[in-house]
């Protein structure tokens, strides 16, 4: 039994005119849809309310350590402190850079350094 290709009344075919005019109007609604939905614009819009979400977020850090700096004892302001254990108490066994007039070195003892009572 051979087969023979016979032409079949129920198959369509396209002319290239044809796809080349809806491969146009495809693209044209393409097109207008683009335009339409502005995606430059809506990326902005995403970039800003990132931003401004960042932008609470430092307020809210800043607020919080505002908080908690005023709370806090940093000491002297015309005291240095160093880490450094020593028995007296402004650090006279080191060799040390002279300070300005008013300001003065701070040890602890060596003792002080494992105090978890904040007072090391």
């Amino acid at each position: 039994m051979s087969y023979t290709h016979k032409h079949n009344p129920t198959v369509y075919s396209f002319t290239l005119v044809e796809l080349i005019i809806v491969i146009a109007i495809l693209a044209i609604l393409a097109g207008v849809v683009i335009f339409a939905i502005q995606p430059g614009r809506i990326l902005d819009q995403s970039k800003d309310s990132t931003r401004v979400t960042e932008l609470q977020s430092i307020a809210k850090a800043i607020q919080y350590i505002t908080i908690i700096q005023s709370n806090l004892n940093f000491g002297d302001p015309h005291t240095v402190y160093i880490s450094l254990p020593d028995t007296s108490a402004t650090c006279s066994s080191y060799t040390l850079p002279t300070l300005p007039s008013g300001y003065t070195y701070a040890c602890k003892n060596s003792d002080d350094y494992r105090k978890i009572d904040g007072n090391g």
